[in-house]
């Protein structure tokens, strides 16, 4: 364990100190329990709902995350649904999410978001604006995702029929799931059993069970040319503690390709 620590902020917003300070006076003035031997920093107030936030969708076409999206945003009108499929760019879903944030809506974005590369964008937007952000994972199985997009009629950017397959083919090859050193703080992977109908419950009880999870400790810090989100996590996939940080730019919707416009 370092001798140096980061001074962690109840909200999650942490600035760096310059001064050392021992292990004793961190628990006394942050209120924070630290466990030495496991590498263990929480935040005490770790399971309070977030009082404005963004949630990133994350899975493959097909996999459930316009539905899930469009019931939430009517479940609890506080939700704004970012989609590039209605759109058009990226870069209007940037737009668009930032003006929502502004009028003090969560934004839940719609996209596939399928590397890190992609999430980062969102990753950014919330350090930016100094908001919570999650990701879901709709981590639906490829037969059932198949199914789906083979069945489907009148979708924005054709992603149907026997060109849907083919799309959700590259899909495939280039998804990587999001992990905590991108800077989220919490992460849900949702089976299709936990949204089956998508009703009004699913809806609540996924979310219910989101802000469930402990969120992880961030540290985000604002630098020349972007801004970069490292973290410290207890638990997980990933237990341990790291510092990871995320830079370079942003590319667009095409799986693999830079300026495009689909996110599916």
């Amino acid at each position: 364990m370092n001798d140096n620590f980061n001074q962690i902020s109840k909200d999650i917003v942490v600035k760096e100190v310059k001064s050392d300070i021992d292990h004793e006076s961190l628990i006394e003035v942050l209120n924070v329990k630290l466990t030495i031997n496991d590498d263990v920093i929480d935040d005490t107030t770790k399971n309070e709902k977030p009082k404005q936030r963004i949630l990133v969708c994350v899975g493959v076409p097909g996999s459930g995350k316009s539905t899930f999206s469009k019931k939430l945003c009517k479940v609890d009108n506080n939700w704004y649904r970012i989609n590039q499929d209605d759109l058009g760019s990226r870069r209007a879903c940037e737009n668009v999410s930032r003006l929502q944030i502004n009028k003090g809506k969560n934004v839940i974005v719609d996209r596939c978001n399928f590397d890190k590369q992609q999430r980062k964008t969102w990753v950014d937007l919330a350090i930016q604006f100094n908001l919570t952000i999650d990701a879901i994972i709709l981590d639906t199985p490829y037969e059932i995702c198949e199914k789906r997009i083979w069945n489907r009629e009148n979708h924005p950017t054709n992603v149907q029929g026997r060109k849907g397959l083919e799309i959700l083919e590259n899909f495939k090859q280039i998804y990587t799931s999001p992990d905590y050193n991108e800077g989220f703080e919490r992460i849900l992977r949702v089976k299709p059993h936990d949204i089956h109908e998508c009703n009004d419950n699913d809806v609540k009880e996924v979310m219910e069970k989101l802000d469930n999870i402990p969120k992880r400790v961030v540290e985000r810090i604002r630098g020349r040319g972007g801004s970069r989100g490292k973290a410290m996590y207890s638990h997980g996939e990933n237990a341990g503690m790291y510092r990871g940080g995320n830079r370079g730019g942003n590319r667009g919707g095409n799986p693999r390709g830079s300026g495009g416009n689909r996110g599916w």
